[in-house]
């Protein structure tokens, strides 16, 4: 018989005979006696079971509590005929067409496909009659899984290596109307990601994202939508099949091969955007980042981590910001003196303040989400990323875009870049010039280049940061990071970059100018080249910065120190030799001296002054430079 399940759960059967009566609490227990089929609603004894003849009642239970009105996972279309059927879905159909399976270029140009089937995974509404929008859509009844930020199906992870290459694929199908997405992301950063939309096509397509990593090895899965994510309004009807996911590394010459294909899009793990689909109403810490603060912070002190533009709660449910700077202030209050923190008038940022695109470049924006550090007291915070590998031989480019808010004209955040010796730093404040004049509050970027000329790898950390654990490093303020890029360039792609770093002024005859110290005077173009960026050789004996270094001397040589556990075989040494000299000088002048003649003008002193001279070969023997005359002094 068919009992009106209607693919709810069921909780207890009771059956009850004329001797007989007993109530079934699990499927396990149930499925001794019967066959049950929740789809269907279908239900029918068990072969061979041990029941007198007679006349039985069944009572079913079911959990009565709202159902989801979208289902995901696998299924097998060999042994699912019934359930497809409650969707009106031949599964002798769902394969047609795969073996010349059409690319999203044109979805007209086909490709030999051999594997797929039997299992595949199943994206669709419960009732096929009825249309649903995402908005207030949940998968496995939580209500944190809203279906307009939360994907239906993510894949396992899997690991790519950094400063790799590889292609991803899988295959999608769409029918009844159904809409839904596919994302290559990754667990590890917070990267920029493309996507494809899987429509209404009549047959399978293959989806192709070709993926750069950056510095780092990164986890990577597909993640799957219904409908078109973050659209909560539109209402979305049908099913969507996905099947043969596959991944494999590429050479950088198949890769930059690929990107000119119709039917491949470009997923980079090398600019991190910080879309982060968790930061709702409060700031959530960036993947792939490390922090570093004052174990002291709390909300009152300091706000940190990525905000979402709609999302973020700007005030608290008693409307009370949740950034901005506090300025200690006394009063008097029954007779005592009390301190109290005041927010300072206009420090809550809004919405609209922090996210614009000004001073963004080449058609990067700003989008949805930031990484902020708001330092609502004086205190100090950062955030970093370390073991960043720059492999021998190599060229390697570090970018940020970076904004400051409310801090002191004469403080600044740093960005910088740290090896084992003095980190490589930019001094940033948005809000004044060197002069401390107020100027534009614009997005400025900040760029590192770096030549690894050693015969092994270089680790470095990037590091972003405001205020200083020290007594007068602690800050106030806002700092506003996003768009980081960290990639393996070219050499090429590196010296086009870096062609401004180091132009001299010359004169008419070719010659370099020198300023008033003796320096060699950089072109304009040149100078504000190294405004924003950083050239660096990383050679075997040390670290050599090219950028903001005008000191072309050679580098000085270390100094010998002397030894003096033998000193006393050296003073003899030199007396004896003295002693010898002086007998041997007295022989030679007592017998070939001449005797001595009187000269005219004996007694009349010479007619120029010697001081001159005597002056100059003092001041000559001072600037000997020897390791003796160092001892001597």
């Amino acid at each position: 018989f068919t009992a009106a399940i209607n693919g709810k759960t069921i909780t207890t059967i009771q059956l009850i005979g004329t001797d007989y009566n007993k109530t079934f609490n699990t499927d396990a227990e149930w499925s001794k006696v019967l066959d049950v089929n929740t789809i269907t609603g279908k239900i029918a004894w068990k072969s061979g079971i041990d029941l007198a003849n007679g006349d039985y009642t069944v009572k079913i239970k079911v959990d009565e509590k709202e159902q989801d009105d979208l289902i995901a996972g696998i299924i097998n279309i060999n042994a699912s005929a019934a359930y497809f059927a409650q969707f009106g879905i031949d599964p002798a159909t769902i394969y047609d067409g795969w073996s010349t399976t059409k690319v999203p270029a044109a979805q007209t140009a086909a490709k030999n496909v051999t594997f797929g089937a039997p299992n595949l995974l199943m994206i669709t509404t419960r009732n096929s009659t009825k249309p649903i929008k995402l908005k207030n859509t949940y998968v496995a009844e939580k209500a944190s899984n809203d279906m307009t930020t939360t994907a239906a199906i993510k894949s396992p992870s899997i690991s790519l290596s950094g400063g790799s290459y590889y292609l991803l694929t899988c295959y999608g199908k769409a029918i009844n109307g159904a809409v839904g997405q596919i994302y290559v992301t990754t667990t590890s950063t917070d990267a920029i990601l493309s996507s494809y939309t899987v429509e209404n096509t009549n047959g399978w397509v293959e989806y192709n994202f070709l993926v750069e990593t950056g510095l780092s090895s990164v986890s990577a899965q597909f993640e799957l939508y219904y409908g078109k994510k973050g659209d909560g309004d539109t209402e979305y009807n049908g099913t969507l099949f996905f099947d043969s996911f596959s991944y494999v590394s590429m050479t950088e010459e198949e890769y930059l091969a690929a990107t000119e294909r119709e039917d491949t899009v470009n997923t980079k793990f090398t600019t991190i955007t910080f879309d982060n689909s968790s930061a709702l109403e409060t700031a959530v810490s960036p993947s792939g980042f490390s922090a570093s603060n004052s174990s002291s912070s709390n909300s009152d002190t300091q706000v940190s981590g990525i905000i979402a533009k709609n999302n973020y709660a700007y005030t608290t449910s008693d409307n009370k910001p949740n950034l901005g700077i506090y300025t200690s202030q006394t009063k008097e209050e029954n007779g005592n003196t009390v301190t109290e923190d005041v927010l300072e008038e206009g420090s809550a940022l809004s919405a609209a303040y922090i996210f614009t695109d000004a001073g963004m470049e080449d058609g990067a924006t700003v989008g949805d989400y930031v990484l902020m550090i708001n330092n609502r007291k004086a205190t100090y915070q950062s955030y970093y990323m370390s073991s960043l590998t720059l492999e021998s031989d190599s060229y390697y480019r570090f970018s940020a875009y970076v904004r400051t808010a409310k801090i002191a004209k004469d403080e600044f955040a740093k960005v910088y870049v740290s090896f084992s010796n003095e980190p490589l730093t930019f001094e940033v404040n948005t809000e004044f010039d060197k002069d401390g004049k107020d100027i534009e509050n614009k997005w400025q970027k900040l760029t590192f280049y770096f030549k690894n000329e050693k015969s092994s790898s270089e680790t470095a950390s990037l590091y972003f940061q405001l205020g200083e654990n020290t007594e007068d490093g602690k800050m106030k303020g806002y700092l506003f990071i996003d768009n980081v890029s960290l990639s393996k360039i070219t050499e090429d792609e590196y010296t086009t970059a870096t062609a401004d770093n180091e132009i001299y002024e010359t004169d008419e005859n070719g010659q370099v100018i020198l300023d008033a110290d003796g320096n060699k005077t950089l072109t304009a173009a040149s100078q504000a080249f190294r405004l924003t960026n950083k050239v660096t050789v990383l050679t075997e004996d040390k670290n050599e910065g090219e950028d903001n270094d005008d000191d072309d001397e050679d580098e000085e040589k270390p100094k010998t120190s002397l030894n003096t556990t033998l000193l006393w075989t050296y003073i003899t040494s030199i007396a004896i030799a003295v002693v010898l000299i002086a007998v041997i000088v007295a022989w030679l002048i007592r017998k070939y001296r001449r005797p001595k003649t009187v000269d005219p003008n004996e007694g009349q002193k010479a007619d120029y002054d010697r001081t001159g001279k005597k002056a100059q070969k003092e001041d000559t023997a001072k600037k000997t430079g020897s390791a003796r005359d160092e001892f001597k002094d």
